[in-house]
């Protein structure tokens, strides 16, 4: 009978660090789904809504707009890290990211939280007497590096050939600079764009209608594929909603003879001819000649990750970024 004390004594002696143990234990996960840069710390980014800069984006100082940024932030970061925090204030858009599991992969994350993934499809406005004006301008007062081209193309339906003329240079900014110039000599039509594309060996504008015909909400899918050629370069192939197969069926429709710009983030990724209406509901993109082999692959996986999210109602720039170290 004197052995029954003892036994217990063994049972509490070890039953209560169990217990402790338990309690800690589950408090530390609970803490961890509660304040997860408390117990890892972490990076904290602060972006500031900026003004859009394509006219068809909505302001953002528009009711909500912060608000549904920090949304399709959040649903971009969630599959690579669902520790993460995205709060709208005001104007700004904090974002922390948990270093749960090993110091977070910034430039990546940068990368996809801040890039619009905005695609449209524009109608090129070939012939126009702004771009022709545009011409005399730069003629008159050039600028290094910048020249203007001519391009020609026939009516497949026929008609009349088209012609058009754009500005080329060598450097992006190049093109910006002489952009900025004559656009305050000759303000910019308040329903038109000038749009850049990177091509083998410089760069060109296209002057486009603003409209977008399609954006990211006739997007049903995307995916990589291979080209069937001897250099195998990825594309992009991107399924239409049923509604977007209609307006892309349409607008080709309306468009024959005419250049359509596929318009990624603002800039012109190509601008095919129409030869014709084209029904259906697949769109190939195939990317630059700016990227080199892995380059453009990977580029082809980043355009697809951001296609699967909605674009971002606004552009965004970084005002700063902090290590933040955990508090225990």
């Amino acid at each position: 009978m004197r052995r029954r004390p003892v036994l217990v004594g063994i049972l509490v002696t070890v039953g209560v660090p169990a217990v402790v143990g338990l309690g800690w234990g589950g408090w530390r996960l609970w803490r961890r789904e509660r304040d997860p840069m408390g117990v890892a710390g972490g990076v904290r980014l602060l972006y500031r809504v900026d003004a859009p800069r394509s006219r068809t984006a909505p302001a953002p100082n528009q009711p909500g707009v912060p608000q549904r940024t920090a949304d399709a932030v959040r649903e971009r970061i969630k599959p690579y890290n669902r520790h993460a925090i995205v709060q709208a204030q005001r104007d700004e858009l904090e974002v922390l990211i948990p270093a749960i599991g090993g110091p977070p992969p910034m430039d990546q994350f940068k990368l996809l939280i801040a890039r619009s993934g905005r695609l449209e499809f524009k109608v090129v406005d070939d012939g126009s007497d702004y771009m022709k004006t545009i011409a005399v301008e730069l003629h008159r007062n050039p600028f290094e590096g910048v020249t203007i081209q001519p391009e020609s193309w026939g009516d497949p339906a026929g008609g009349r050939d088209h012609e058009d003329l754009f500005l080329v240079g060598a450097q992006a900014e190049q093109l910006v600079a002489a952009l900025s110039a004559l656009v305050r000599v000759h303000p910019l039509p308040e329903d038109h764009d000038i749009l850049l594309e990177k091509r083998a060996s410089d760069w060109r504008t296209y002057y486009v209608f603003s409209t977008a015909h399609l954006d990211n909400a006739d997007v049903r899918e995307a995916e990589v594929n291979w080209a069937l050629d001897k250099q195998g370069d990825p594309e992009v192939s991107i399924e239409l909603t049923s509604a977007g197969g209609e307006k892309f069926s349409a607008l080709t429709g309306r468009s024959v003879g005419r250049k359509v710009a596929i318009v990624l983030e603002d800039r012109v990724v190509t601008a095919p001819v129409i030869n014709g209406r084209i029904p259906g509901f697949r769109v190939r993109v195939t990317l630059g000649a700016d990227y080199n082999p892995y380059e453009r692959a990977q580029a082809a996986k980043d355009l697809v990750a951001v296609l699967r999210q909605q674009a971002l109602p606004a552009p965004m720039v970084l005002v700063s970024e902090e290590t933040v170290s955990p508090r225990d």
